[in-house]
């Protein structure tokens, strides 16, 4: 199975319920730029650091104690023995890569430093093999097993070119940068690639579960490139919830308030189960783009694939909830905004039920609250206290991810909005609000 939308979350900490967070984390981290016979880079080195330094902060035991960079043929292949033996038994084995990267007769080689000419026979001799990576980690016997490729940084980007995909063995999960037969971009001079940019903040939000996070990393990726970049991802199902960090903050999950609900609509009944699978990532991947071309009728029967897939994937419903509240937004009529928010809520509310620690879907609860408030102020309809349950899903979408300008700015407009309070007159309830634009309110993927 394969996830065209989202690169893969590094340090993953897999728990699934009342099970203890994995103590034993083993990382190799690489990072190439001053090649001898390949165009040098510019980004690998401080992606690696990057990424290391991100490891570090979650528990990983880095081999040789640090990300090592511009490594040659022999050394490289030393520090893969050593990887071997440290991840034995281990919670997590984690491999990352940055540098050149090539596909051969269907197999994806990584390239050290020293790398000179090769033919299809004698390319394994000059080259590291992706697949001897895959092997070692299964020889180690980790319990969860990560290969990060960004890779494939040669100068002219496009079809035709780039890593192939790669089959997951059980408890494996491979992230590429970008997608089969496409190389990634290298980052701005003096920073880092958009792929470990992404990876390095995902890692340190708290109670993103995995398919929440590759969602978001890969998302991100797309959004910095202008959808030039699309992370991929090979897989193999896991067991249970696994987090990047597990959430220090429990939110109890709230419905959306009655008077919210349309006729008929309540949140559905999909208990979870503990068999989490990433079934559904193909289809948000896709939504997300008919989302960004406002399709969103064809956003939703998508998402309906996907929750199909995965009835436990918190990430589609989410979305779909979504796609109403961006119809509602668009409608011209107040009444059908209205109607549009309604549909949603249900969604909205199942996401938060599989997942309550996915600060996402709370912001996207809270704004259309916001939104369904702001329609019926406008037609001059009560609106009784559903502002303040907006507040607290925006208060606990800060709290599980503090680190999210979105989030804390949708709480603040939000508490502005609350502040002001209604209109004074009747006249007043068709103009815009004092001090919030129009249009403030912008989607956040």
């Amino acid at each position: 199975m394969r996830w065209t939308a989202l690169s893969l979350a590094i340090a993953l900490v897999c728990a699934t319920v009342n099970q203890a967070v994995a103590q034993k984390k083993v990382a190799l981290v690489i990072g190439n730029n001053e090649y001898a016979n390949e165009p040098p880079l510019q980004n690998p080195a401080r992606d690696a650091r990057h990424i290391g330094a991100a490891l570090r902060k979650l528990g990983f035991e880095l081999v040789g104690n640090r990300a090592h960079i511009d490594l040659n043929k022999a050394t490289t292949d030393r520090m893969l023995g050593a990887f071997e033996t440290m991840a034995k038994d281990a919670d997590i084995a984690l491999f990352y890569f940055s540098g050149h990267g090539r596909q051969v007769n269907g197999t994806n080689y990584l390239l050290p430093i020293d790398v000179g000419s090769y033919t299809r026979a004698t390319v394994s001799l000059q080259t590291l093999s992706a697949d001897l990576v895959v092997t070692a980690m299964e020889d180690s016997r980790a319990r969860l097993k990560i290969m990060l490729l960004d890779a494939c940084r040669t100068p002219v980007k496009g079809p035709g070119d780039g890593l192939v995909s790669m089959q997951a063995p059980a408890g494996t999960v491979i992230g590429f940068a970008t997608q089969p037969n496409h190389t990634a971009q290298q980052g701005p001079v003096g920073g880092v690639s958009p792929y470990a940019e992404a990876l390095a903040y995902f890692m340190g939000v708290k109670g993103l579960e995995i398919f929440a996070m590759l969602n978001e990393v890969g998302l991100r990726v797309m959004k910095e490139t202008r959808n030039d970049q699309r992370p991929w991802v090979s897989y193999s199902a896991i067991e249970g919830r696994a987090y990047l960090n597990p959430p220090d903050v429990i939110v109890a999950p709230r419905d959306t308030p009655p008077e919210l609900q349309g006729p008929g609509l309540q949140a559905r009944e999909t208990p979870p189960t503990e068999l989490r699978t990433s079934a559904s990532l193909d289809f948000i991947q896709l939504a997300w783009k008919q989302l960004d071309n406002n399709q969103y009728a064809a956003a939703r029967a998508t998402l309906t694939k996907g929750i199909e897939a995965d009835p436990n994937s918190a990430v589609a419903y989410s979305y779909r909830g979504f796609a109403w509240y961006l119809e509602g937004l668009a409608a011209k009529d107040k009444r059908n905004a209205i109607a549009a928010y309604r549909e949603g809520f249900p969604d909205l509310d199942t996401a938060i039920q599989l997942d309550p620690s996915y600060a996402a879907v709370h912001r996207h609860r809270g704004n259309a609250i916001v939104a369904t408030y702001k329609a019926l102020r406008d037609l001059g309809q009560p609106t009784n206290d559903i502002l303040d349950r907006a507040i607290d899903d925006l208060k606990d979408a800060v709290k599980l991810d503090p680190t999210s300008k979105t989030n804390a700015n949708a709480l603040r407009e939000a508490r502005l909005l609350k502040q002001q309070g209604p209109p004074a007159r009747p006249e007043l309830r068709q103009r815009p609000t004092q001090g919030i634009a129009p249009g403030s309110w912008n989607p956040s993927y």
